[in-house]
């Protein structure tokens, strides 16, 4: 661009963003469950790649500046691409009013600045809520600047597409569905450090004991677990302490009921079950003793064991439990059911 500016007074193509975070991973959480036609209402594993999400809006200009908004925005806006805007949300409500009004109030203050005009003219907003139209009216009173409004479709409020038949060529609304899957990915790793008291694992959780997988599972089968499950999940790659079975343990989320149906449907399938010897719940799996303390045999005790009651493994066949058919009194080598 030549140094002179352009005719409507800006010296540059430079742009600046605003996002406002809740609303735009909340309404891409509702998104892609509907898109993967899942029972759920949302989708907890998604995620948002900001760097892509600032090259499809900016669309080769300059970034000036990048702000995002939030009551908590998520760790994963780079702060060396992004400003983080926090504030909390109401006690009473849990809404986060604070969070559109700075918005407004920082998109005004820089369109009322005639020197930001050297540095571009426009002014693009991530959100479908009809509560930024304050700001992008102010911005149509004070030209040259122009507002670009971007969001995903299904969430974007019908008055902000009847204010831009007001402003031709200065007030602009796409969406980001044709870029949402450079924009999204989901999250499958289950992070089992984070566990906490009254955690999800005892009532949401199955466990394919010695499928075959290699050190990476496949995103084929991630692909089928959420068209076969329709409920959103979580995995992690695991081990009993004694190395002797090699464990992937399946997390479901927003899952009231139906653990058992879960377990079933990927037992009943070698794509979903990744021909594991057994696919069991959690707590069918951890909670009873399947593999035989190092100070037993099978019948008796050869030392005293350390850990007494404490112990996680089994003190001899009475004490052990089966994960062929599910009951306790003997280990799985010597089940008697064919």
């Amino acid at each position: 661009m030549a140094s002179g500016g352009i005719k409507d007074g800006t010296s540059s193509s430079g742009v600046w963003i605003f996002v406002d975070d809740s609303n735009l991973w909340i309404e891409a959480k509702k998104l892609s469950a509907s898109r993967r036609h899942m029972e759920t209402y949302e989708d907890p594993r998604i995620r948002i790649n900001d760097e892509k999400l600032q090259e499809v809006v900016a669309d080769n200009r300059h970034v000036n500046k990048g702000t995002v908004y939030g009551s908590g925005p998520k760790k994963i806006w780079d702060r060396s691409r992004w400003s983080v805007s926090t504030h909390k949300r109401s006690g009473i409500t849990g809404k986060e009013k604070k969070v559109d009004t700075q918005i407004v109030a920082d998109i005004v203050e820089l369109v009322c600045s005639p020197d930001n005009l050297q540095k571009g003219n426009t002014v693009i907003i991530i959100t479908g809520d009809a509560d930024i139209l304050p700001a992008v009216r102010k911005a149509m009173e004070r030209t040259p600047w122009k507002v670009e409004m971007r969001m995903w479709g299904s969430s974007l409020a019908e008055e902000i597409n009847q204010e831009s038949h007001l402003y031709p060529g200065r007030l602009s609304v796409k969406t980001l569905d044709e870029d949402i899957d450079n924009i999204l990915f989901i999250d499958y790793v289950f992070n089992k450090t984070k566990r906490r008291k009254g955690d999800l694992l005892p009532n949401n959780a199955v466990v394919l004991v010695n499928p075959e997988v290699g050190v990476d599972v496949p995103m084929s089968w991630k692909v089928e677990m959420d068209k076969e499950c329709l409920y959103p999940f979580r995995y992690y790659q695991d081990s009993r302490l004694d190395k002797s079975d090699k464990l992937i343990v399946v997390v479901f989320f927003l899952l009231e009921d139906g653990l058992d149906y879960m377990r079933a449907k990927i037992q009943s399938s070698s794509d979903l079950s990744l021909n594991a010897d057994y696919v069991l719940t959690y707590s069918d799996y951890f909670q009873y003793k399947t593999v035989l303390c190092k100070y037993y045999d099978d019948d008796s005790l050869e030392e005293g064991c350390p850990y007494g009651d404490m112990c996680d493994y089994a003190h001899g066949q009475a004490d052990a439990s089966c994960i062929k058919c599910r009951k306790r009194g003997h280990l799985t080598k010597r089940c008697p059911e064919p």
